[in-house]
């Protein structure tokens, strides 16, 4: 008996294990099949018929990342750093750097405070300014006059004309005493004032003055005064939307100053030679947002000396964040989030969005124009921070809020259904009259897939995964020009503006729009262009335009061939720019003014940011992408994921188990089921050698087996039927010998999952995700200075 439970119970371990291995070997089959039958990836957009092979070897797969390179030359990190540290000191104010002259506030005050400011200062080259004294009298006796005293008072003045002497007392300002009769100067110069007159419980310090008595006019400063530096002078301001000149005195031979008060606003003190106006020695800590200058106006440009110098434009801000991200500079990227924090709006319509600029010293100074597009890099720089650094500084909750506003912006019906507008503008001449930008650009619209895309990955939430989707096949069905193979500037908008070219190639390789991305690429050379010794590209070929070397433009395709893999014209590219190279390592907006379009020669953090990150950190911007490719499971590393609900389907055979974990289970599986059968031979021939053994022995027995415990006849009972267990009633080795066999009919296989896997490109067919052939990338228009997208 014990035999013959043993070869039951192997029988069932045979089973179990034989249907095991069917379902996985057939699961694993499946996708065997799936991958030697997998056709090359369409996209709606597109009629290329490029195989698979021929498509560029751009996106990691294991990443799903450009692979873009830096440029390593020693040149080339030597300009990188140079340009680095611009952007770095413009973080800071203005500030003059003088002749190496010193001058400091006795302790910081607040932007509130309007009390006395006190100070000290030191010249370099003191020797070389004369000293005297402003105040022509002198006082003889007593020896001190002291606020109390109330007697007479003797001195000496320079005789000449007909001059007197009259007293005053100095509170916040000095106050002629009619009571004190004015001294007549005599011939020797002696004069004599009596001061007794004068009530006791006024307050002050005493204060005498020449004056010519026929004109009324004084003649120098009132005594006592102390040796001062001729021609130099402490100078006091206040800046709020301006710089305000609120006092000024003289430069004394103590090195110390007292100002009785000032006004609200950030405190600058200036030590500057009268002669020529020269700033020896400037003082400046303002308390900073966060918000970095733009532009750096030269005299005679436009913007010199006007509150430009201090606008920062959100736009810009954003680049910045994306340099200091890409050079892992914490604490630059920490400042420049703060700015962001400063600045977003708080409620009302335009709550989360982000105004389009704002004063690096009074952030709450704000252009109030909202543009999608300057909102969209805003939030793409916030995610990247995100990603490198953590949700720290209430980061996630900016990127919600801007989101939000974001999403009021896109259209549900008419021509543009699907894309977004343009964003909220200002009437000029009534800043409280906003209107809706009814405009759907290129431009703001590619860049917000790479929000979306970015945000998918990032965040791991589904929704913007399908957002980019649906987003990218409207951009393809309603921006691209199919009769010119471009993008044009926006929607029913034909405009030949570079930027669609240029970013709209990086787009479409990022979606696999490889053919189209290459043509859109190779439109750029139409804006090819030469002036003051550099070669780049102009911003526009339509309407009314200036032609000049756009240097954000032309950093933007050099960025383009970047993600295509032409290294070579990444670095040709920029040598081309590098005359344009200023010695404070930054690169102007243009060559030529272009005053339409208000474009400046000004130097630029648009420009020299986007020499950062197209050669030093080109990974920083727009380095998402998709690829149909399957990844290196040895080579792929952790990353955050979006996998949805795991179901049976997909863990068997879907995209997240690498293809040889199949194959071994279902080899196991296969053995597993082998060694069991081979056990159940072997025990099945050693229990029909038992039953022969036994009916030898016992001649008596009836062939059908012993008789039944009932005392029944030897006739053996009928076979057990297939739906009874395997240790059931059919009794004797004879009755197991005729058990029916098991059941060993196999499941068909699960049908492979239809979700889209991470290497999947937009495709947009009747709303279903399709894998995208290669293509070329749009690009988005050219950016005012003044209105960041």
């Amino acid at each position: 008996m014990r035999s013959i439970a043993g070869v039951r119970r192997y029988w069932t371990d045979f089973r179990f294990a034989s249907v095991a291995a069917v379902v996985v070997l057939a699961v694993g089959f499946v996708q065997l099949h799936q991958v030697a039958m997998a056709e090359p990836a369409t996209n709606s957009g597109s009629n290329s018929s490029t195989k698979k092979d021929d498509k560029p070897d751009i996106c990691d797969p294991n990443t799903m990342r450009f692979k873009t390179t830096a440029l390593s030359s020693p040149t080339d990190k030597a300009r990188a750093a140079k340009a680095l540290a611009n952007l770095r000191g413009l973080m800071q104010p203005i500030r003059n750097a003088g002749d190496g002259s010193t001058i400091t506030a006795a302790k910081q005050y607040g932007t509130d405070y309007t009390g006395e400011i006190k100070g000290s200062f030191q010249l370099k080259n003191s020797g070389s300014y004369a000293t005297g004294n402003p105040t022509p009298l002198s006082v003889t006796s007593p020896s001190s006059v002291p606020g109390t005293y109330r007697g007479k008072v003797s001195g000496k003045a320079p005789t000449g004309g007909s001059r007197v002497v009259k007293a005053f007392r100095a509170t916040d300002a000095e106050y002629e005493q009619g009571k004190v009769t004015p001294a007549q100067v005599q011939g020797d110069g002696s004069w004599t004032l009596d001061l007794s007159p004068v009530d006791g419980s006024i307050g002050g310090e005493w204060r005498f003055r020449l004056y010519d008595a026929s004109s009324g006019q004084p003649l120098g400063e009132s005594w006592p005064r102390v040796t001062e530096y001729q021609n130099v002078e402490i100078q006091s301001y206040v800046i709020t939307d301006q710089t305000y000149l609120v006092a000024k005195q003289a430069a004394n031979t103590n090195h110390t100053f007292s100002f009785p008060g000032t006004e609200k606003g950030h405190k600058m003190l200036r030590l500057v030679d009268t002669r020529s106006n020269k700033i020896l020695a400037e003082y400046f800590q303002p308390q900073l947002a966060g918000l970095i200058r733009s532009y750096e106006f030269s005299p005679g440009q436009d913007g010199y000396g006007t509150h430009r110098v201090h606008y920062s434009f959100m736009y810009d801000q954003s680049l910045a964040l994306l340099v200091a991200v890409g050079a892992g500079d914490k604490a630059m990227a920490d400042q420049l989030v703060n700015g962001f924090k400063t600045i977003q709006i708080k409620s009302g319509r335009s709550r989360g969005a982000f105004p389009s600029s704002a004063h690096q010293l009074d952030p709450s100074n704000q252009q109030a124009r909202y543009y999608t597009g300057g909102v969209a890099f805003v939030l793409y720089a916030l995610i990247r921070y995100q990603e490198k650094f953590g949700d720290i500084n209430g980061v996630s909750s900016m990127v919600r809020s801007a989101l939000a506003w974001v999403k009021t912006k896109k259209s549900t019906s008419g021509p543009g259904a699907g894309l977004y507008r343009g964003g909220t503008n200002i009437n000029d001449d009534d800043n409280n009259k906003q209107f809706e930008i009814a405009w759907h650009s290129t431009e703001h619209n590619t860049d917000l897939w790479h929000v979306y895309e970015r945000a998918s990955q990032v965040y791991g939430d589904a929704s913007y995964r399908q957002e980019a989707d649906s987003l990218a096949k409207v951009i393809m069905e309603k921006l691209w020009n199919k009769a010119e193979n471009r993008f044009d500037q926006g929607l029913d908008d034909h405009a030949k503006a570079l930027d669609t070219s240029s970013w709209g190639s990086i787009f479409l390789n990022a979606i696999g729009e490889y053919d189209k991305a290459k043509v859109s690429l190779a439109y750029t050379r139409n804006f090819a262009m030469s002036r003051a010794g550099s070669q780049g590209y102009t911003p526009y070929l339509t309407g009314t335009y200036t032609p000049t070397v756009w240097f954000e433009g032309t950093f933007g395709v050099t960025q383009a061939y970047n993600v295509a893999g032409n290294k070579d014209e990444v670095a040709a590219s920029a040598q081309r720019t590098y005359r344009s190279q200023g010695a404070n390592g930054a690169w102007p907006y243009v060559t030529n003014v272009d005053e339409a379009n208000q474009m400046t020669n000004a130097y630029s953090v648009a420009s020299t940011a986007w020499y950062l990150l197209a050669t030093a950190y080109p990974d920083a911007i727009w380095s998402e992408c998709r690829t149909d490719k399957k990844p290196d499971e040895k080579k792929q590393p952790p990353m955050v994921r979006h996998i949805g609900k795991v179901t049976l389907d997909k863990f068997l055979a879907g995209e997240d188990k690498p293809l040889w974990v199949f194959i071994l289970i279902s080899l196991l599986a296969l053995l597993v089921g082998i060694a069991a059968l081979i056990l159940y031979l072997i025990r099945r021939h050693r229990a029909k050698n038992a039953a022969t053994q036994l009916g030898g022995k016992d001649s008596n027995t009836p062939p059908g087996g012993p008789p039944s415990p009932s005392g029944g006849s030897g006739t053996p009972p009928p076979p057990s039927s297939p739906s009874a267990p395997s240790g059931s009633s059919a009794s004797g080795l004879g009755g197991l010998a005729m058990s029916a066999p098991p059941r060993t009919t196999t499941p068909p296989p699960r049908r492979p999952s239809t979700a889209p896997s991470r290497g999947t490109s937009i495709a947009v067919q009747s709303g279903a995700a399709h894998h995208a052939s290669p293509q070329p990338a749009p690009s988005s228009p050219p950016r005012p200075p003044s209105v960041s997208g």
